[in-house]
């Protein structure tokens, strides 16, 4: 997942890595079942697809087209390297986020 997606998220990184353990891949390599994955899980998550075909009345093929730019720019946001500054504070966020999660007294 961080090879092929280095600037996605964490929190949706924990997500698509659940989904992909989840499912058996027999048929297929892990680097196209996360590809497989990572795709479903922005269009059906960081998109309006779900609404344009419940609201809209869409069919999945039209809410597919319309949603394609955004689903597209999300994944080459992803797949760009993080520079240094953005590794850090990707790591220093996490470890806060843990840190707040860790912490007992809340």
């Amino acid at each position: 997942m961080n090879k092929d997606f280095p600037a996605c998220p964490p929190h949706h990184s924990e997500q698509i890595v659940t989904r992909v353990a989840g499912r058996n891949w027999k048929d297929t390599t892990i680097d196209k079942a996360i590809s497989i994955v990572v795709t479903n899980y922005i269009r059906h998550t960081l998109t309006d697809y779900e609404s344009l075909m419940k609201r809209h009345r869409l069919t999945r093929q039209e809410a597919r087209i319309a949603e394609a730019g955004t689903v597209k720019a999300i994944l080459q946001s992803w797949q760009k390297p993080l520079d240094q500054a953005e590794l850090r504070i990707t790591l220093l966020s996490n470890k806060i986020g843990d840190d707040i999660e860790g912490d007992d007294d809340t």
